[in-house]
Order: C-alpha cells, then sequence, then structure tokens
C-alpha cells in the first residue's frame, strides 16, 4: 500500500527533527530515524572527510573536526536535507511526499533553506515555511476545543533559552507581547560543558595528556550519554570504554547548578520586564529537548503554582510536529473547499534571487499569521513593502504596496512584524516595530479587497 508523507521539518542547532501528519488520526506524530533503537533526531552536524560530507551520528563518532551550524551552508543544508529524505524513500519505497513544511525563525529569513531547496529535485509547490511562533501553536492547540488563553511559552532549544508570553485580543486574535532568549544557557552549552568536565576526568583516571582521539572518544561519549547523565541529579556510574577504560562516579549537580540559577533569574527577569503577573499566565507550555531534564519544569511550576503547564512526552518534538500540523488545513481546505486560490506572502532574497515567502497559505482564510523579519532596509528613510499574491501558476504579482514612513531608526535598528488576517474577502496587513529599544507599535497598517 502507497504511503502520503506530510512532513514538519524543524532543523534546529542541535537535532534536526522530523514529524508527519497521519491523516487518519487527525494528529501529528514523530518520524523515528533510529528504527526504534535509540533517538529519534538527526544530530545537525557534519564532517567533511576526503571531499564526502558525513551527517548525523556519524559525523560525531568519526575523528576529525565538527561543522556545527548546518543552517549556514547551503551545500551542506541541500544534502542534509535530501539525505534525509531519501531515508524516507529507502525504508518505504512507494511512500510519496506529497507535503513539507519547514519551520524558519522569527527573526530572519530562510534564504540559506530557500537556496538549499533550489538544489533539490522538489517540486517547489510541495513546500512551505512556517515560522517557528506559528508552529508551537499549531502543536499545543491542535487538540484544544477551548478558547484561546493567555499563554507563556519556554522553548529551551540547542541555541538557546526563549521566552515567549502570547496575549488574549479581541475575536481570538492575539498579540505576541515579548521575546527574550539567552544563548548563555542553551543546551550546546550545557553539552559542552559535560564534555570538558569528562575530559578532566579522564585525564586526572589516566594521568596522561590528551590525545585527539581520545578528545574524538570523548566527543562521541558525551553525545550518546548525555541525555542519561543529565536526566538524573544523582550521581551516575560512568564506564568509560576506550583507550584505558574504567569506572567513575559522576554528579551532574556541580555542573547543573549554574544553569538552574541562571534559568530561575532569566525567568523571574522575563516577568518583570514584561510587567507579567504569574497569575496573568493561564497556561504554560514546555518545549525543547532540555526539558527533558527535571529541574526546569520544577522551577517553572514553583514559579506559576496556579498555571496550566503542558510538557509533551517528547518536548524537542514540538515545532516539527506543529509544523506538519500546519499543512492540516491547508491540504484539508484545498482539496475539499478551495476558498483563497492563491497564497499571500512577500518576496525574500536568496543570493542574488528573490524568492516568494508564503504568509497565509490558500486556504487559511480564519488565519492570524505572523512573519518576523530583521529589517533589511534603513530605517531612517521611507520605503513601501509589496505584499504578493501566488497561484502557483504564473509568477507571483503585487497584491498591494504598504508605504512604511520614516522611523528614524538607522539599519537593522529592530525587527518588522508583518501581522495578516483575511475577514469578509478582506486581507487586513499590519506592519509592526518590534525592536527592543523603543519599539514604536504598529507603524502603517492597510487593507485589500481579494
Amino acid at each position: 500500500m502507497n504511503k502520503d508523507y506530510i512532513l514538519g521539518i524543524d532543523i534546529g542547532h542541535g537535532q534536526v527533527k522530523v514529524s508527519y501528519l497521519n491523516e487518519e488520526k487527525n494528529s501529528a506524530e514523530i518520524y523515528d530515524f533510529s528504527f526504534g533503537q535509540g533517538n529519534a533526531t538527526i544530530p545537525s552536524v557534519a564532517q567533511e572527510i576526503n571531499g564526502e560530507l558525513i551527517l548525523g551520528d556519524l559525523a560525531i563518532t568519526m575523528p576529525g573536526p565538527i561543522i556545527k551550524d548546518i543552517s549556514s551552508d547551503e551545500e551542506i543544508l541541500a544534502t542534509f536535507i535530501n539525505e534525509t529524505l531519501e531515508v524516507i524513500n529507502d525504508r518505504e519505497p512507494n511512500a510519496r511526499i506529497k507535503h513539507i513544511t519547514f519551520a524558519v525563525p522569527e527573526n530572519s529569513k530562510p534564504e540559506k533553506l530557500i537556496a538549499a531547496i533550489e538544489k533539490l529535485e522538489i517540486p517547489k509547490n510541495l513546500i512551505a515555511f512556517k515560522t517557528v511562533n506559528d508552529c508551537i501553536l499549531n502543536f499545543h492547540f491542535n487538540k484544544k476545543n477551548e478558547a484561546f488563553k493567555n499563554l507563556l511559552v519556554i522553548n529551551y532549544g540547542a541555541e538557546a533559552l526563549r521566552i515567549n508570553f502570547w496575549s488574549r485580543k479581541e475575536k481570538g486574535i492575539y498579540t505576541k507581547e515579548g521575546s527574550y532568549f539567552d544563548k548563555e544557557l542553551g543546551m550546546n552549552v550545557l553539552e559542552k560543558n559535560l564534555t570538558d568536565a569528562l575530559q578532566g576526568i579522564y585525564e586526572e583516571h589516566t594521568s596522561k595528556t590528551l590525545s585527539m582521539e581520545d578528545i574524538y572518544n570523548i566527543r562521541a561519549f558525551t553525545h550518546e550519554n548525555k541525555n542519561n547523565i543529565l536526566k538524573t541529579p544523582k550521581a551516575t556510574k560512568l564506564y568509560f570504554n576506550f583507550s584505558e577504560p574504567f569506572e567513575h562516579r559522576f554528579s551532574p549537580i556541580e555542573l547543573v547548578s549554574p544553569f538552574t540559577n541562571e534559568f530561575e533569574a532569566f525567568l523571574k527577569n522575563f516577568i518583570s520586564w514584561q510587567n507579567i503577573d504569574a497569575s496573568d499566565v493561564e497556561e504554560v507550555l514546555l518545549i525543547g529537548g532540555g526539558f527533558n531534564m527535571p529541574w526546569p519544569s520544577d522551577i517553572v511550576e514553583v514559579l506559576f503554582p496556579d498555571s496550566n503547564i503542558t510538557l509533551h512526552k517528547k518536548p524537542e518534538f514540538a515545532i516539527s510536529l506543529g509544523a506538519a500540523l500546519s499543512t492540516k488545513s491547508r491540504n484539508t481546505v484545498r482539496l475539499e473547499k478551495p476558498i483563497l486560490p492563491f497564497d499571500i506572502g512577500i518576496m525574500v532574497k536568496s543570493g542574488e534571487k528573490e524568492a516568494f515567502y508564503p504568509i497565509i497559505v490558500s486556504g487559511e482564510i480564519n488565519g492570524y499569521q505572523v512573519y518576523t523579519a530583521k529589517t533589511i532596509v534603513n530605517l531612517t528613510k521611507p520605503f513601501t513593502l509589496k505584499i504578493y499574491k501566488d497561484d502557483k501558476i504564473s509568477r507571483p504579482s503585487i497584491l498591494k504596496a504598504i508605504e512604511i514612513p520614516n522611523l528614524h531608526k538607522p539599519e537593522y535598528a529592530g525587527a518588522l512584524e508583518i501581522q495578516m488576517s483575511i475577514s469578509n474577502n478582506t486581507l487586513n496587513v499590519a506592519v509592526v516595530d518590534k525592536s527592543f529599544e523603543n519599539p514604536e507599535g504598529i507603524v502603517a497598517e492597510d487593507s485589500v479587497l481579494l
């Protein structure tokens, strides 16, 4: 029996996570690349050996320097995406990729990702992009019929700890009151500290200077065992099974304690900065691989004793699950009730080319969609924001041009958020200044009859 896959892909700074939409169950599920034998994710790292790219787990276990940020290199990114899809095709030769939604950061445009996709033999009408926040909200509210509540999202990932607060507005429309992050608390930093600690233990036990082979072995050892080591606050017996094997009881408490203190301080600072009362937070959503450790959620429960706290059993998959779910309404509406026969979005640069970036996809007429990007224009001058429509047949055409006034800010001073909603066959667009210093709120808004 042939199987159609509707995929959601989250290319994170630590792991690549893939989920798919189970249309029969009307839910999203994790695609397990370990065949049930271990970690379902793929480490988002690469290594080049003799001109050949080695990806994922193998790149960590092989000796040699690792390329950690695959998202910064379109060639590596294209290879990574291609091999990820090949795993699915090899495992299920009759499977068909029906649609792919990529989760993309809020404050940047996916030029490298768009350029990588251009290199692949994938029909471009199968590809869509959703911001990370859109994916998170899709994930959280997929099975909920209740009214949208004031929601605090805490995303403890590989690159950083991020917090967003979404507050209720009229007619169920939400506004993101704040976005705050700290790279020093990311899981990649904690993993590096763990690697350094284990290298120190190994040097002490063997009384020798570490060779490059020892360093690579410890790197692989840390990657394979970090989750089990960091999950428990108690001392864990480690067996170093390479070069000069030995056992050692290791307690992660000293390693983790600075992170627990900073984590708690970070949350308190955010609450103070946003002038939020804990009683105003009706729901707290915990996502990201950092919540596989018990202590972050323990701290959240103390700070928000009256809030409904949700922690998924696989918190690192929340974004990819939401990306897969984002196609649910899109495909259902397209096939059964094609109300809006085109996508609405903007053009973003990919190298020397421009590519269409959909913000509202066909059929999502009830959606309130947001796109946030670092400003790529000089905000000391007025400029025109062009909104396009794409019918997938001809080139995208301009739907509306919105004049943005002089904001008296130098280049890259902040971020502009493009907010779109559709009601009564009318597209409403608001452009909001979301810079951290002196944000000006809505700087331009307009509408156009569809």
